[in-house]
């Protein structure tokens, strides 16, 4: 069989993992083997493999290093220094590159601090040069894989003797790394913290900007978003999170495109009311249940025409959640444009549901064929079988 083999599963998205659900469950079942590593301290992780937790799999977890040959590894540089050894050891945590890394650094006998992880990745970037170092920031800062000719681009707005050559120093260094061929990231995420851990409130915002400014407005939007909010842009963020909706919402992927609405209408979007529409629409067509609440919030402030819209929008989305009695408390309202009437007894309820059925499915008894506001027929005959219980 074919093997496919995606590292670095953190970085994708829920739609897309639920294609590759719908792809290994089509008939006939392809005979292919698929491996997937990721990270298991992502917050973002069992969201990403719920589409798939249904299908056969096996989890291999990687152990830290075996204490055995983590000690060996150490005493390759610390000799028979038990205690030394030991320190390393409770330190790396198994991992053979900070076992190594520690390891050299206690064998210099430089002064270290409680902290020996801190001590060596500081000893580290203390020895590069300005631009080497502003590079390594802007990479830290950028918190995701970064192509190498935008990591250039916002560290020359800072250190403008950077060069390819930094990259090449980093790489060998082993304070970056790159990931899918080409993209720099840090090698390990202790050095991305310490980095942006010690820079100032002042260049933290200049380099989120210059970021912002690298990538360019054709970039993309959800990462233009957050540097432009970081950089103190909560204007120019909230156009990058509304363009990022809007490109999620036309690819389908409606649970995205609610959350960037979101995150649009909460940075100060110029038209709170088109965003809170979208939003909620994005939300029913994903099937959450508080699309109804966002889409009656939004009605609170429309036009009387696109308010009974959005009312009916609202009650149709109650219905197909099981929330019936919030349905009903609408239907008067919602009915009356229609030229339809709320029942208040069993047998007008049924009364009223077989004349509404009739007029909907046959075509002469209202004129035409239904027209594109008038309520879901499912909805309708969800009224009815609730009413008859």
């Amino acid at each position: 069989p074919t093997v496919l083999w995606i590292d670095d599963l953190q970085w994708a998205d829920v739609a897309s993992m639920r294609l590759l659900a719908s792809l290994l469950t089509k008939d006939p079942v392809p005979q292919l083997a698929i491996i997937l590593g990721h990270r298991d301290d992502d917050l973002r992780i069992d969201e990403l493999l719920a589409p798939i937790q249904e299908l056969e799999a096996s989890v291999l977890t990687l152990q830290p290093m075996p204490q055995n040959d983590a000690a060996n590894l150490a005493a390759l540089h610390l000799g028979d220094d038990r205690a030394r050894i030991d320190r390393v050891l409770a330190e790396a945590n198994g991992s053979p590159f900070f076992l190594s890394e520690i390891s050299q650094w206690l064998a210099s006998d430089a002064s270290h601090s409680e902290d020996l992880l801190g001590d060596v990745i500081h000893a580290r970037v203390s020895a590069l040069s300005q631009s080497t170092k502003g590079l390594l920031e802007v990479v830290a800062v950028a918190g995701r894989p970064i192509q190498p000719a935008i990591a250039l681009a916002a560290t020359r707005s800072i250190e403008p003797n950077v060069s390819a050559g930094d990259v090449a120093t980093l790489t060998v260094k082993r304070l970056l790394t790159t990931r899918r061929g080409t993209a720099l990231e840090c090698t390990h995420d202790r050095i991305r913290e310490a980095l942006t851990h010690d820079l100032t409130e002042e260049r933290l915002v200049a380099i989120h900007r210059h970021l912002a400014e690298a990538i360019g407005p054709d970039g993309p939007p959800e990462a233009l978003s957050e540097h432009w909010e970081r950089a103190g842009e909560a204007q120019r963020a909230a156009v990058c999170a509304l363009r990022a909706a809007q490109a999620a919402e036309n690819t389908l992927d409606f649970e995205r495109a609610s959350a960037l609405y979101r995150r649009a209408l909460a940075l100060g979007v110029d038209d709170p009311h088109r965003a809170r529409v979208a939003m909620g629409h994005c939300m029913a067509r994903a099937g959450m249940g508080e699309a109804a609440h966002v889409l009656l919030e939004a009605a609170a402030d429309a036009p009387q025409a696109e308010r009974t819209l959005l009312e009916r929008a609202a009650v149709n989305q109650l219905l197909r959640i099981g929330h019936f009695e919030s349905a009903y408390a609408l239907m008067p309202k919602v009915l009356a444009p229609l030229g339809m009437r709320w029942p208040t007894t069993r047998a007008g309820a049924l009364a009223e549901l077989m004349w509404n059925t009739a007029r909907i499915e046959v075509p002469m008894l209202h004129g035409g064929p239904p027209s594109e506001d008038a309520l879901d027929l499912t909805g309708l005959r969800a009224v009815g079988e609730a009413v008859q219980r």
